[in-house]
């Protein structure tokens, strides 16, 4: 979708032609002119087009029309008319602005912000090789803060691929075409009626669907991040993870995506986690997918709110220790109760909860029979980083239980978690310096309360060449405030 100039004569009214097609000069409500065909895509053509009632300083707008093969379908009116009445809604920098829907005749149409410069699948293929993951950082970064605000408002893209990624030409990234975007099963219709499924309008991009898309199961989270994985892996290769098969032909072939080459370890684990075939193993979040897949140093935003975070938590450990109120470990499980405290509306059944905590108490077991047999990238893998560690099965029940029992229970699981790394980490073993403090930030990350973790680690700072800043994953904590060296 690219523009350069807009036609002098556009605004001459003519008579629409028997196709029913539009052309420069038709106009639309008495109001929206149209200029120049955009783009035409799947769910139908995007035209340019000036609204006689904008200020001067922003007269033009993009003009969505429903595609023919969405006219005669019975949902495809209320597939634009959810994306609008969703869109409007919806108020993030990387998230395309929908500002009304509407009909004139045959065509039923959505006014979007009218933007220059081209879509992701442009970049693409400008760049057949790919490009080091510090190249297209602010792309990944901006693609997913956009679908995790999408995710944090019950809403699912369901559809998310590079065409539907935007870049202006200034600079800015947008998601756009939500038209067959899910409400997710927690969402709750204010009138009582059946939200409109867009599963019947059968439109789905192949290549960046999930396995469970083609089953027909209900969109969630994870299947937005499954394209997300595709769509990164294009940017970091030049290539779709997969030859351009779908997920499915892939699991049936076993295909396995080769790493993309200057990904660490830990990136490299994020990115083919969200490529899984199978949803469970897939990240929680689209943050947590992009806090495992951030260079070490990533750019930008004050450090303040995290000091403040990290001094009230220090007072507050320090005021509870002084006056022997609590323990440290109770002021971690008071905070994991507040935290997770809330009730989803659609939750999970009990056995699959249940599964969820066996496989969760089972990691912790071989995570711990792992460091017996020092094998520490193992036993990381499966107590922390790894996409269906112990940590990853305790917060899914912390999460989606409606058991406050379920709740307290996975919550000691987190306490457990840390307290195997506290010990590994503060324990007599062979382990070096370095992973000593690995382990110990480790532990830290699933509890920032353990002064005796938080003691140690700052006490080996200046002990160990270069500092413990370029250790991972002590440098995801010093970066976000949770560790101060001031």
């Amino acid at each position: 979708m690219t523009t350069d100039s807009t036609d002098n004569d556009a605004t001459i009214i003519v008579d629409r032609t028997d196709d029913g097609e539009l052309r420069p000069g038709d106009i639309l409500r008495d109001r929206f002119v149209i200029e120049r065909l955009l783009g035409e895509g799947g769910q139908g053509q995007v035209f340019l087009a000036l609204d006689r009632e904008a200020e001067a300083t922003v007269p033009h707008v993009a003009i969505k029309i429903l595609g023919k093969s969405f006219k005669d379908h019975p949902d495809a009116l209320k597939a634009l008319r959810r994306e609008a009445t969703q869109s409007r809604q919806l108020n993030h920098p990387n998230i395309v602005s929908v500002y009304d829907f509407d009909r004139d005749g045959d065509h039923a149409f959505l006014v979007m912000e009218y933007m220059r410069g081209n879509s992701l699948d442009v970049y693409i293929q400008r760049n057949p090789d790919g490009a080091p993951l510090a190249d297209v950082w602010e792309i990944v970064k901006a693609c997913s803060d956009g679908l995790g605000y999408l995710h944090e408002k019950n809403v699912i893209h369901a559809d998310f691929k590079p065409g539907n990624v935007f870049i202006t030409d200034s600079g800015d990234i947008k998601v756009l075409d939500l038209g067959i975007a899910r409400i997710t099963e927690q969402t709750v219709v204010g009138d009582g009626t059946v939200p409109f499924n867009p599963d019947t309008l059968g439109a789905l991009t192949p290549q960046y669907a999930s396995c469970e898309m083609f089953a027909g199961l209900t969109p969630i989270a994870q299947d937005d991040l499954f394209a997300l994985g595709c769509v990164t892996y294009e940017l970091l290769s030049g290539t779709h993870p997969f030859a351009r098969k779908t997920a499915i032909q892939a699991r049936s072939e076993k295909l396995e995506p080769e790493r993309p080459e200057g990904l660490k370890t830990r990136q490299w684990r994020a990115l083919n986690a969200a490529l899984a075939h199978d949803r469970d193993n897939r990240p929680s979040s689209a943050a947590e997918f992009l806090a495992e897949l951030n260079p070490e140093a990533p750019k930008g935003g004050s450090a303040l709110p995290w000091i403040l975070m990290t001094a009230v938590m220090v007072v507050v450990v320090g005021l509870v220790m002084l006056f022997n109120q609590t323990s440290t470990d109770e002021v971690f499980l008071d905070d994991m109760r507040k935290r997770y405290a809330q009730i989803p509306d659609s939750p999970p059944d009990a056995d699959r909860v249940a599964s969820w905590m066996q496989h969760a108490d089972m990691s912790v077991e071989m995570g711990v029979s792992a460091f017996e047999d020092n094998s520490i990238d193992r036993a990381v893998a499966h107590l922390r980083t790894g996409s269906s560690s112990a940590y990853q099965s305790y917060w899914l029940a912390l999460t989606r239980s409606a058991s406050t029992q379920v709740k307290e229970r996975a919550a000691r699981g987190h306490l457990g978690i840390s307290k195997v790394f506290k010990d590994a980490a503060l324990g007599d073993s062979a382990y070096s310096a370095e992973e000593q403090i690995m382990l110990a930030c480790h532990g830290l990350s699933v509890n920032r309360y353990d002064t005796d973790l938080m003691s140690f680690v700052i006490s080996q700072d200046e002990k160990i060449s270069g500092g413990i800043a370029r250790i991972s994953p002590c440098t995801l904590l010093i970066n976000t405030g949770v560790i101060s060296l001031e």
